[in-house]
């Protein structure tokens, strides 16, 4: 499984303070963390709690696609205005190329959207926490809220 715990902690909702210390050097031996399960802990991080990932997808995608009809009009112009310097069946093959790679990137980025908002779905989060409940005659409920409401934190 790969849980990232520190990011579970921090969602749970509670007040977290930071706690400033000085570390002192290490003595002996080295690190018990290399670079590699740094990497795996940051990757866990952005994957386990992020859709970002996806969102690049896609905006290269767009990048792409938009790059390709940029190409593919620079491919015409060259067809038309200087046909000397143009291979037979080149502008067809660029135009093709570029066409079909940017709209695989563009569909691959939508895909990824769906199947982050399904990602974020399955992990069944909740959409927020309650931070503490007011009950009549137990205390002062937040003003403008009706006896017995709750004051909704968001998470």
């Amino acid at each position: 499984m790969d849980r990232y715990l520190r990011g579970m902690v921090s969602h749970v909702g509670f007040t977290q303070v930071a706690v400033p210390f000085d570390r002192d050097e290490r003595l002996h031996g080295e690190t018990g963390y290399p670079m590699a399960k740094m990497l795996k802990l940051a990757a866990d991080g952005i994957l386990g709690f992020s859709t970002f990932p996806l969102t690049v997808i896609s905006r290269i995608g767009f990048l792409a696609s938009g790059l390709a009809v940029l190409g593919a009009l620079y491919a015409l112009a060259m067809k038309l205005f200087a046909p000397q310097n143009v291979v037979d069946g080149w502008t067809f093959i660029v135009m093709s190329v570029l066409f079909v790679g940017g709209l695989q990137i563009s569909m691959l980025g939508i895909l990824g959207q769906y199947i982050g908002r399904i990602y974020r779905e399955v992990q069944d989060r909740p959409l927020y926490t309650v931070r503490s409940v007011y009950r009549h005659g137990e205390g002062r409920p937040p003003a403008g809220a009706p006896n017995g409401a709750a004051r909704v934190g968001d998470a």
